[in-house]
């Protein structure tokens, strides 16, 4: 049964750290003129079901900060009839400004759900969604979502320019699973998908 287990894991972790499509990658200016590579909140929904199977995970969204905004305007009050006069209106504004996102993927064999959490800050990626979408997408990490997280360091080590990143990824899929091979047990079973010893060293370096 452990080795079913196990085997079942390994699938799906490998679904889910399959290269996206290059038409599901954006790309968005990061700090000291660097290009950044995301997905879409869609696009990791997508893979989700396509690696645990839809109706198999399920994810949970915390508001940890808001933000606060104060304003302050005049508008026309009636205070008698035919009587309008100016009143400053102060309103305050409370927007989440840092959410957790717990992502759960549900394991059959054990029948329990196995969750992986993400943090973010509000960004402007996703204007609609920002930090709620950040949290969910950083929590797919663990799950196997390690494309975006792995390929730019394979592409920074080879001296690629992040402006050309975009149209060159494919060139580097060999090594992103070379890199995947060497790791994909450790990081299994520091997540805790499988049992196998744990190196407590940074899988990642």
């Amino acid at each position: 049964m452990a080795a079913t287990t196990d085997n079942y894991w390994r699938q799906a972790w490998r679904r889910m750290a399959a290269p996206f499509h290059q038409d599901e990658i954006k790309e968005r200016a990061g700090k000291g003129g660097v290009n950044l590579l995301y997905v879409t909140e869609r696009a990791m929904i997508q893979r989700l079901d396509f690696a645990y199977g839809a109706g198999q995970w399920s994810r949970q969204t915390e508001v940890l900060l808001y933000a606060t905004t104060t304003r302050r305007y005049v508008q026309p009050v009636e205070i008698a009839k035919d009587k309008i006069v100016d009143q400053e209106v102060t309103t305050i504004e409370k927007t989440p400004s840092m959410v957790r996102c717990t992502v759960s993927v549900y394991d059959a064999w054990n029948e329990l759900w196995i969750a992986r959490d993400g943090i973010a800050d509000e960004t402007m990626v996703e204007e609609e969604k920002g930090a709620a979408a950040d949290a969910f997408k950083r929590a797919c990490v663990p799950c196997g979502a390690l494309y975006l997280y792995l390929i730019p360091r394979i592409l920074e080590q080879h001296r690629v320019p992040s402006s050309d990143y975009l149209k060159r990824l494919s060139e580097f899929h060999g090594a992103y699973f070379q890199l995947l091979d060497q790791i994909e047990s450790q990081l299994l079973a520091t997540t805790h998908f499988i049992a196998t010893a744990v190196d407590e060293s940074d899988p990642l370096g």
